[in-house]
C-alpha cells in the first residue's frame, strides 16, 4: 500500500480496533475487533476499495482480513487449451 493509503487505513482502523496488522507487500491487514464495530468499519474500509478475505468471530470480538482491490492482478489469466486433447466424434467411426 502507498504510505499515504496506509495511514488512512491505520487511522480508520485504529477508532474502533484493539490490534491492527499492517502487511504492506501484500497489501492487506488484520484487525481485532468488537462485535458491534464490525458493520461501520467494514462500510468504510469498503469505501477504500478493501475486501475481507477471512473473518473468525471469538466470544463478543471478530479476527478480520482485509486485502486491498488494487492488490490484485489486474490482468485476466487465460489459460491455454490443448488442441491436441480434443476428440472429434467424426473419427469414431468403424
Amino acid at each position: 500500500m502507498n504510505a499515504s493509503l496506509t495511514d488512512l487505513v491505520r487511522s480508520i482502523c485504529e477508532e474502533f480496533c484493539d490490534c491492527i496488522l499492517i502487511d504492506e507487500e501484500n497489501q492487506s491487514f488484520l484487525i481485532y475487533v468488537q462485535k458491534k464495530w464490525h458493520q461501520p468499519l467494514c462500510s468504510r474500509l469498503a469505501q477504500l476499495d478493501a475486501v475481507e478475505v477471512f473473518r473468525h468471530k471469538r466470544k463478543n470480538k471478530h479476527v478480520i482480513l482485509f486485502q486491498m482491490l488494487q492488490a490484485l492482478p489486474e490482468d485476466d489469466i487465460f489459460f491455454e487449451e490443448d488442441d491436441d486433447d480434443e476428440i472429434d466424434i467424426d473419427d469414431w467411426g468403424n
